[in-house]
């Protein structure tokens, strides 16, 4: 199975959790999950391009790894045919991935823990409610 075949099927079982819904995700980020957090709290709730222009704007690293996977996941919900003007940002997660250990020479002899933090980052677009 090819890479459009995996990310079809990826939003056909996020559909079927939320009825329709897509998404798009970034494993394996090189930045700490703690300076990605703040930027995915900015836009959770937002409309899709409201969403954009908010990260547009927002002078942190992050924002930029957001606004690809967001861009991402708009582009998957236009391949499978979703009007993209109705789109709601429902759920967004950075959690934290796996870390990078290393040592350094401490004081004394001890050897001190060098963490590289990753981070995992996933979207999930889903129509506006008409109520």
């Amino acid at each position: 199975m090819g890479r459009r075949e995996d990310v079809m099927a990826m939003n056909k079982r996020a559909g079927e959790e939320q009825g329709e819904a897509y998404r798009a995700a970034h494993y394996f980020c090189r930045m700490s999950v703690f300076k990605i957090r703040p930027v995915v709290d900015l836009i959770r709730g937002l409309d899709a391009g409201e969403a954009r222009e908010v990260l547009r704007y927002t002078k942190k690293r992050a924002a930029l790894y957001v606004d690809r996977v967001l861009l991402s996941a708009l582009s998957n919900a236009q391949q499978m045919g979703a009007d993209v003007e109705d789109l709601v940002v429902s759920k967004i997660t950075a959690d934290g991935g796996p870390m990078f250990k290393r040592w350094k020479a401490g004081l004394h002899g001890r050897g001190r823990p060098i963490l590289r933090r990753r981070a995992h980052i996933e979207v999930v677009l889903t129509p506006r409610a008409t109520a």
